[in-house]
Formats: C-alpha cells, structure tokens, sequence
C-alpha cells in the first residue's frame, strides 16, 4: 500500500505488477481523508507475446480502465482517462482522445478535452523478425476515454519497423485513422523486450 497526495486530493493507491506486461493500479479517495472529490479508480493493463513460428510473432495489448465518482466535475484532470498516442491508439495524437465540452466565449468555438471516467483500449500486431536484430509490424488498434460504457470507439491501422537490443526496442510506427479523416501520424517508442 502506497499513500499518495495532491495539494487537494489525498488517496490511498494499491499497485500490483507481477510479469513484464501486467500491471493493475487502485486508487481511491474521500471526504474522510480529507479530499474534495470522493472516486474509487480501477486501471489494469496488460500485454502478451505469442511466438507463431519461425520470426513471426503476434503482439496483443489491452488497457482498462474505470471510475466511481459521486461528482465527476471535482474529478481532478491527473486522475482523469485520456486515450491516443504511441501506446495508446496509434494514428491519434497523444491524450486526444476524451470527452470534450465546449470552451464557452469562443469565436470560432473550441472544445476542450476533459478527460473520461472510463478508458478501454485494444491492439493487434503481428511482427516479422529480420536480419540484424529488424523487424517489421502491421498492426491495429481500437479505443478510446469515454464517461458512458458505449460510447463510440476509434480506430487506426498502420506499419512500423523494429530494432531490438538485449533488453530494449526501438520502433517508428506509422499510423492512419480509420474510424475519422485524418492524415497518418509518426510514433517513435521505446519499449522492453522481453
């Protein structure tokens, strides 16, 4: 058990990570430590790595998260969902994927993301091995941070190339959304290799 606090929000946090991909986060406060929000947070994430044969390989990783909270609004931002980027749904720029709200007095009017209360996130990759420690990968993800269970989800395909080091990967991806318009992103990730 881990304590943890803000300058308004103390909670108390349980994190559990057993293997190199699996990790589970519970966090949770209320007015009786003092806090201005009372929430009870679940985030849980994990990642598995199937050997199809000689050189191929297919990738799976899958995020969730939830929240219980009585006023979403007292919800500070760090304790918010947000979805998109590198390792989140590729092709989406980071963190913008979220509920937005209008910014009110704007003209043009603009839309500011507030963060989700809950997150669910998916990818696919199947990876070839190549000489000299390359390797090269399709993949698609799905996703998105959302406040009903529901919501639309987005989703993106795209090609990236490896290369692996005894404990650690490099990878550029290029990614096209495919649930809206959008022009391809470029992802560069660090990773461990397990």
């Amino acid at each position: 058990m881990v304590a943890c606090s803000t300058a308004s929000i103390p909670c108390d946090s349980a994190v559990l990570s057993f293997d190199p991909g699996w990790y589970a986060e519970l966090i949770g406060s209320g007015a009786v430590l003092g806090s201005n929000a009372s929430f009870l947070r679940l985030h849980l994430r994990d990642q598995w790595r199937f050997k199809l044969g000689p050189g191929w390989y297919l990738i799976s990783r899958a995020e969730f998260g939830a929240t219980l909270v009585k006023n979403f609004d007292e919800l500070p931002t760090q304790y918010r969902f947000f979805a998109g980027g590198d390792r989140s749904v590729r092709g989406f720029a980071f963190n913008s994927l979220s509920p937005v709200e209008p910014v009110p007095g704007t003209n043009p009017p603009e839309e500011l993301r507030t963060g989700g209360k809950h997150l669910a996130v998916g990818s696919v990759e199947i990876e070839r091995d190549l000489p000299k420690n390359f390797a090269v990968a399709l993949f698609t993800d799905v996703g998105n941070a959302f406040n009903r269970f529901g919501d639309p989800m987005e989703y993106s395909a795209g090609i990236g190339v490896r290369y692996k080091l005894p404990f650690v990967g490099f990878g550029i991806d290029v990614a096209q959304p495919l649930s809206r318009s959008g022009s391809p992103r470029l992802h560069i990730n660090v990773s461990p290799v397990f």
